[in-house]
């Protein structure tokens, strides 16, 4: 059988996993091994909504589907059918112990009963920012605060409307609208658990805390609803055509007499015609 994994999957399956020590760190294992491919009550994403999925498997599945996904995607008739219907993306195996898999399924236990803030990702909804939430953010953002465990600011590969001098970096996507376009789950899951290839390359080992990611949220939910500024995205164009102008110039000026030491004279030596 042919196997086909998502970038985000792959990126999952190598993520570094914490010790289980409290609720808040079962839920940062979510975060990061989960919630790039799962909601809790958000709606499906690359798989199932896991809302409710402790009512309807028993834990016996539970444990052995998020132990060994690869072994029940093949022979279990429940997960080959799943797999099926989210177009044959396989859940990789994560290597997770069984303490780990019982607190995983203990947190989906309270998820169900809505004890979770924003869909499973263990951090506080958007609603609970207030202004100085959003001040960080953008702080963050452009670097004016530094990130706690040494990661780069989201302005080295990133822009949004309005920050910045020209707005940010362009080696990556414009985040103005990244809160409406991700949904609050999936942006917690993005700066959580960083499941694209570049991000994780970049932010391995360097994870945002739980504040830095409330408060980056708290900015991009702000700057998605603020009046649209006047774009920059013709700043560096227009810099450039101004630089060649004033270089032509210069050259213009430097160079003009150039030629004076020789001209004058081979003009002098020419001789005159006669009328």
């Amino acid at each position: 059988m042919r196997i086909r994994l998502s970038a985000s999957l792959l990126v999952i399956g190598v993520l570094a996993l914490p010790s289980i020590t409290s609720a808040q760190d079962v839920a940062q294992v979510f975060a990061q091994r989960c919630a790039s491919c799962h909601t809790i009550g958000q709606g499906n994403r690359v798989g199932p909504d896991l809302r409710g999925v402790v009512a309807r498997r028993d834990r016996a599945w539970l444990q052995k589907m998020i132990r060994e996904p690869s072994t029940m995607l093949d022979s279990d008739p429940i997960a080959s059918q799943m797999l099926r219907q989210f177009n044959n993306t396989r859940m990789p195996d994560l290597g997770l112990d069984a303490a780990t898999v019982d607190a995983l399924i203990g947190y989906l236990e309270r998820c169900a009963s809505g004890g979770c803030a924003a869909g499973g990702s263990g951090v506080r909804p958007v609603r609970e920012a207030r202004a100085s939430d959003v001040t960080l953010g953008r702080s963050l953002f452009v670097g004016d605060v530094a990130l706690a465990n040494g990661g780069p600011s989201c302005v080295s590969c990133h822009r949004t409307e309005g920050v910045g001098g020209l707005g940010g970096g362009t080696l990556a996507k414009d985040l103005t609208q990244v809160f409406p376009r991700l949904g609050e789950a999936g942006l917690d899951a993005a700066l959580t658990g960083t499941p694209f290839p570049p991000m994780d390359e970049v932010y391995r080992g360097k994870a945002l805390t739980p504040r830095e990611v409330f408060a980056l949220k708290a900015f991009f939910a702000d700057a998605s609803r603020a009046a649209p500024q006047p774009s920059d995205q013709w700043a560096f164009p227009v810099l450039g055509l101004a630089g060649l102008v004033l270089a032509l110039v210069v050259i213009n000026a430097t160079w003009r007499n150039r030629l004076k030491g020789v001209r004058k004279p081979l003009l002098r030596a020419r001789p005159r015609r006669t009328p």
